[in-house]
């Protein structure tokens, strides 16, 4: 039995390596994470291991979370700072399909030197990025199965379309820097690439991440301060918040300013409450 395979682009047929049989191109068959390095060291490292370690472990997937941890420091250091991205995926079975015998991990790793952190300002080892507005996303998140709420899933076709959404709604408002995505429920849950946190009766909230959306490594970190508490964030506590925040495993802190509920009305927002939040 002869296999080949092909790219089809501009009508022709141009032969390829057997990608279409790797797991995670085939199946989204595993999880990712990207990671700030700065300094030479990763940020949030403990949270880090502690988020990949959990998602090998509900992929079933024999990682060495030791010499993976290991690799990401030593290639920290190489960089000194910028980012780093791993997909965790499964290896390629003896058997056609889905299915799968084998926990045996495949295991990529991207590094990307660039001085991301240069000009921007701290909070303790949260970089504060600048203020920005946000908008709210017409595209929604589905529910997940219990094994794999909160993971960084590699197929996540939904946050694509939302963060697709966001984009095209940046270029008539370049101040955008976020925008809030619901599920399936209505509920609010995540940003299109971050955690999201509240500001209400002068308390901090996050919206549960169980069901919907990414346990974040920064939500974790805030999370275990103990400032910040875990509720559920509807539209009809929109009118009330006064002060809302974005978090990234790379970018930080993002403030809110201002958040438009449509393309005509908006509430502002207090900047300053947000490093009570940290």
């Amino acid at each position: 039995m002869t296999t080949q395979f092909y790219i089809l682009k501009d009508r022709n047929l141009i032969g390829t390596n057997n990608l279409m049989d790797n797991r995670a191109f085939a199946y989204g068959d595993g999880f990712f994470s990207t990671l700030g390095v700065k300094n030479g060291k990763i940020l949030w490292q403990n949270q880090h291991q502690a988020r990949i370690h959990f998602s090998a472990k509900q992929f079933l997937l024999d990682i060495d979370i030791t010499v993976v941890m290991a690799s990401l420091q030593l290639l920290a250091k190489k960089i000194t700072e910028g980012t780093l991205k791993i997909i965790i995926t499964r290896e390629n079975q003896n058997i056609s399909g889905y299915g799968f015998y084998t926990n045996h991990p495949l295991i990529f790793i991207k590094s990307i030197a660039s001085n991301i952190y240069q000009h921007l300002d701290f909070i303790g080892d949260f970089p504060i990025q600048k203020d920005g507005q946000a908008c709210i996303c017409n595209q929604s998140l589905g529910i997940r199965a219990s094994r794999f709420g909160g993971i960084k899933l590699i197929s996540s076709h939904e946050q694509v379309f939302a963060r697709h959404e966001f984009l095209i709604k940046q270029q008539s408002n370049p101040k955008l820097s976020e925008a809030l995505v619901k599920n399936i429920h209505n509920d609010i849950v995540s940003g299109t690439s971050s955690n999201v946190y509240y500001q209400l009766d002068n308390r901090w909230y996050t919206p549960f991440v169980r069901a919907s959306g990414v346990n974040g490594v920064v939500r974790q970190r805030l999370l275990a301060n103990g400032k910040i508490s875990k509720r559920i964030f509807s539209d009809g506590d929109l009118s009330n918040i006064t002060a809302l925040f974005f978090s990234n495993a790379v970018k930080g802190i993002t403030p809110i300013n201002k958040l438009w509920i449509n393309a005509n009305d908006a509430i502002f927002l207090d900047t300053l409450a947000v490093k009570n939040a940290l």
